[in-house]
């Protein structure tokens, strides 16, 4: 079932600000496991070029479309070993709110830039909340084996 909703504002800067949280949260719904769905720029491997992308973090994953339902997958991401997370100085890469990852096992430093400090955090806390989650299963499994 589609729903409209209509929303009222005091002013032109109020309904701007009211417009921007709602982008930052809304859920396409392309995942029905999703974590985290959103917009990020990416800087890209090869050719170090910025590039929106809309991204959905799920248990193992950090996909990257380059529109919301978009069925095909831009790249992905993978948590499943675990990763480092960092912040990244704005002149670091020409971008504010950056930040980085470098999954576990691979050489590949991935950057994104959010939209301002409170989405990057945002960001970081739940990819770090997944690697968290698969060191611990990880771990998990490695102490069933040898106990077995």
């Amino acid at each position: 079932m589609k729903r409209t909703y209509i929303f009222e504002a005091n002013s032109a800067e109020d309904r701007e600000g009211w417009l921007k949280a709602l982008k930052q949260h809304v859920r396409y719904g392309l995942e029905e496991n999703s974590i985290k769905e959103g917009f990020m720029q990416k800087m890209g491997g090869s050719i170090k070029t910025w590039k929106q992308r809309y991204f959905i973090l799920t248990e193992d994953k950090l996909k990257y479309y380059k529109q919301p339902g978009d069925a095909k997958v831009q790249g992905d991401v993978s948590l499943k070993d675990g990763g480092v997370l960092a912040y990244e100085t704005d002149d670091a890469y020409g971008y504010p709110h950056a930040f980085s990852l470098i999954p576990t096992g691979s050489k590949r430093k991935y950057v994104f830039s959010c939209i301002d400090d409170t989405s990057r955090n945002e960001w970081m806390n739940a990819i770090s909340e997944v690697i968290k989650a698969n060191e611990a299963k990880k771990a998990a499994a490695a102490g069933n084996a040898a106990s077995s």
